[in-house]
């Protein structure tokens, strides 16, 4: 599998909203999501069954979108958060 693109999804009422669908979110909340959409590739093909040999160029670009994502959510609600990937700005303590 290689990227094909990479998506920053608005998570609104249980829902995230690309274009006019709206999928279901595992878990509740408003915030933003990184979708990272894959095709397949030769080595696919080779192994016979779908494998991700991600380059360090498409990491890079998953982590800028994790940050961006993370960025507007924090605009989004107006505060940071704790949980599995918490996000803090130092204004949020004063």
């Amino acid at each position: 599998m290689r990227v094909k693109r990479i998506l920053i999804v608005l998570r609104k009422d249980g829902f995230f909203h690309h274009g006019d669908r709206r999928i279901p979110a595992v878990r509740p909340g408003q915030g933003y999501g990184v979708m990272v959409l894959l095709e397949p590739s030769q080595i696919d093909t080779d192994f016979g069954t779908y494998i991700w040999v991600p380059s360090q160029d498409e990491i890079e670009q998953i982590q800028r979108a994790l940050k961006k994502s993370d960025e507007l959510t924090h605009e989004l609600r107006g505060r940071g958060w704790a949980g599995r990937r918490p996000y803090w700005r130092v204004e949020d303590f004063m």
